[in-house]
């Protein structure tokens, strides 16, 4: 009897549009965690009943990859997940803009004798530019079926899924004389005698076990456990093979196997369309990311972003809700209670505790949702690819991989999924240097502390000093990549491989979707965390070491604490224990810290004159509350930020160290801006602008070669040429 539970894998290459697929299908019914035993996003869903009605189909997302050569975890992880788990088929999504390149993985996974269906995606773009495929013909030379589709508009993505159904009782295994020559063949005839009964025990195809072996695909090798005598063998086979060869590099004549075919195999298909004019994309990268102009453009960019998110439409919506919050709802609760004739400590609570501990941070929601909503929009387009690798030029000269940027870029949002994201480096040294820069970068849950310290001392240029900030984490993080890499990570050789999509209109669905997401994860923090920090903080403000109910702050037991530390931070301009106090919250949650100095000075998160005198206490000048942010900015990351790299980085030595690192470093750079005094933001600014300036102009020294997807143009979109694919094998 036909099973109607039914497992797929979802494989591609990054930006083939794999994640929208995914979407599509499963809505949210989605699982996301980490695979057991190693730090790789395991993603699963199930398919919505109104596409298919009669299967309970189960879609597992793996990650994004070229290949399935085990030069990454990634890579690893995939692997191991086909050939262990055995999907009944393995849906390939496949970019037709730059299909040569994308087959490559597709033979990949035909030689694992797997079920196999491409699912061809773009072809909205490939009928745009007056291309044309052969799918028939296509399907032919690899004999499997291939689907056309546009997964952003779901044209086709259902037949991809009624067509796996069919699949999945079958195997689709290429013939190797398909793809390897007459030698090879033969060679490869003789390893699957070999090690028939090694891949047998390990379950494992043997024809694919045959080809990785000859690959030099030492993962494989371990995995199988061959004898010292067949082990002789078969290196006696390599070293045959090797010698076949003028190259003498067994891993480059499979590669170059294989894109023969892929070539033969596409010229027969693909017509393209005789048009010589550049496409808008071309057109597009000429100005942004021309060597002179790329640098300002995103400077602008980002100017107009935070400009936007803090000084005209975030900072309206942030009033409204700071108003609707801290006025009319915390008025109306505390008239309510005074009615029912509840106790003070009572109302002290709801008002000061939750209202205005929980409600200081949800005021600057908006602000989060635009801030996301234009990064998202960037991001869709395809530009945050283009600043990625422009980056990565400039950064590569103070000693920050390229490969670490796509991460960093992440820190905006939040530090747990980009100390996550650093799994994507090959090597451990690499990993852990990039997860010890993350925390450099501001996330998303410092934005509420920034709007409302610098609405209150900053009114009128508040969105240039908070570009400041970000400007300054990023300076900071570059030293410290320089820093780390000479002493940490000595003679660290790196590698930067990172496709550059044709820039597209963002799906509106996508663009609410990744907004929601993060919104959604800022009000569970503030239902969970901050509320309990708030009571938390309530009731240490509120009682004694006695346990009796205190009106004086500083008699109360988190006044005792806070004094305790405060002198500490006297050179840096914050020395009071309404201070010292709100930024120990921080370590739970960095929203904390705006509700714990609302709860302890009684204040909404309204912006206004009365604020700043009630806030003189402890910042006595416009320039302490600076270099109060500028601590925020650098110090130890929340908790959860904190575990994650100390799972990362594999120890308690690492992630300590890493912590008094950083809070060494806010601590003398807040020091610094108190003492240098006023003219310390524009000073900052200057030197920003020169830093940039001399950036710039070292990237002008950058050679140019043939094509940028593999690292070695800065001008051209990789157009899937055998010279770039050969140099991204040899990358990756």
């Amino acid at each position: 009897m036909e099973s109607k539970n039914l497992k797929m894998a979802l494989v591609g290459n990054p930006n083939s549009g794999k994640t929208t697929f995914f979407n599509y299908l499963t809505g949210s019914n989605q699982y996301v965690g980490n695979r057991p035993g190693v730090t790789v996003e395991k993603k699963e869903g199930k398919v919505k009943k109104s596409i298919q009605p009669d299967y309970d189909i189960t879609l597992v997302d793996l990650p994004g990859i070229y290949s399935l050569s085990p030069y990454s975890l990634e890579e690893i992880v995939a692997a191991d997940y086909l050939v262990k788990e055995k999907p009944e088929v393995v849906i390939n999504i496949v970019d037709a803009t730059n299909i040569e390149r994308n087959l490559y993985l597709s033979v990949q996974l035909l030689e694992m004798e797997r079920p196999v269906v491409v699912a061809l995606n773009m072809m909205d773009e490939v009928h745009a530019r007056g291309d044309k495929i052969n799918i028939g013909l296509l399907s032919k030379f690899f004999n499997i079926p291939i689907v056309p589709i546009t997964a952003k508009t779901g044209e086709g993505v259902q037949d991809v899924i009624k067509e796996a159904i069919r699949q999945a009782k079958k195997n689709n295994v290429m013939e190797p004389e398909k793809v390897y020559n007459e030698f090879t063949r033969s060679v490869h005839r003789r390893m699957d005698i070999i090690l028939n009964p090694y891949a047998k025990k390990q379950c494992l195809p043997t024809h694919w076990v045959s080809i990785k072996i000859l690959e030099g695909d030492m993962h494989i090798q371990k995995k199988l456990q061959l004898s010292k005598a067949d082990s002789d063998k078969i290196e006696r086979l390599a070293e045959e093979y090797e010698g076949s060869n003028e190259k003498g590099d067994r891993e480059s004549m499979v590669i170059d196997s294989r894109y023969r075919y892929i070539e033969k195999a596409v010229r027969a298909s693909v017509t393209k369309a005789k048009n010589n004019k550049k496409t808008i994309t071309q057109r597009i990268d000429d100005i942004v990311t021309n060597k002179y102009l790329a640098i300002p453009i995103f400077i602008l960019i980002m100017f107009a972003v935070f400009t936007i998110t803090f000084s005209t439409i975030g900072a309206f919506l942030q009033r409204s809700v700071s108003y609707i919050v801290g006025d009319l709802l915390a008025g109306f609760v505390s008239n309510l209670l005074i009615s029912f004739n509840t106790p003070n400590w009572v109302e002290s609570l709801v008002v000061d505790g939750v209202i205005g501990g929980v409600g200081g941070v949800l005021t600057f929601l908006p602000q989060i949702a635009i801030l996301f909503c234009l990064l998202s929009l960037l991001e869709d387009s395809g530009y945050m690819a283009r600043i990625a690798f422009i980056m990565d030029k400039m950064l590569s000269r103070f000693g920050l991989s390229g490969k670490a940027f796509i991460p960093l870029l992440m820190g905006f949002g939040c530090s747990v999924p980009a100390v996550m994201a650093a799994r994507t480096t090959e090597s451990l040294k690499n990993r852990r240097m990039t997860v010890l820069l993350v925390p450099f970068i501001s996330c998303s849950a410092k934005l509420p502390i920034y709007g409302f310290i610098s609405q209150i001392f900053f009114p009128c240029y508040r969105g240039f000093l908070v570009l400041i900030l970000y400007v300054l984490g990023i300076i900071c993080g570059i030293l410290s990549a320089i820093l780390f890499k000479n002493i940490l990570f000595k003679k660290q050789n790196t590698s930067f491989l990172l496709e550059l999509p044709p820039y597209r209109l963002p799906g509106i669905k996508s663009t609410v979707r990744h907004v929601w997401d993060k919104i959604e994860h800022f009000i569970k923090k503030a239902a969970t965390l901050i509320f309990g920090m708030s009571v938390l903080l309530w009731i240490l403000q509120s009682f004694d070491f006695t346990l009796h109910f205190t009106q004086e702050g500083r008699e109360s037991m988190l006044g005792i604490i806070g004094g305790i530390i405060a002198p500490i931070f006297k050179p840096a301009g914050f020395g009071t224990w309404q201070a010292a106090v709100s930024l120990l919250s921080g370590l739970v949650a960095k929203e904390a810290v705006v509700s714990s100095i609302c709860l302890f000075y009684g204040i909404p998160s309204t912006a206004g004159a009365e604020a700043a005198v009630i806030l003189s206490e402890t910042f006595a000048t416009p320039t302490s509350a600076y270099a109060f942010l500028v601590f925020v900015l650098l110090y130890v990351p929340c908790i959860a930020a904190f575990s994650a790299m100390k799972r990362e980085l594999g120890g308690w030595k690492w992630a300590l160290g890493s912590a008094v690192y950083q809070t060494m470093i806010a601590y003398m750079l807040a020091v610094l801006v108190n003492q240098t005094g006023k003219y310390f933001p524009y000073t900052l600014a200057a030197l920003i602008i020169v830093f940039a300036m001399c950036c710039v102009i070292s990237s002008f020294k950058a050679k140019c070669k043939d094509c940028h997807a593999c690292g070695l143009c800065t001008h051209n979109i990789c157009n899937g040429s055998k010279k770039c694919n050969e140099n991204i094998q040899k990358q990756i």
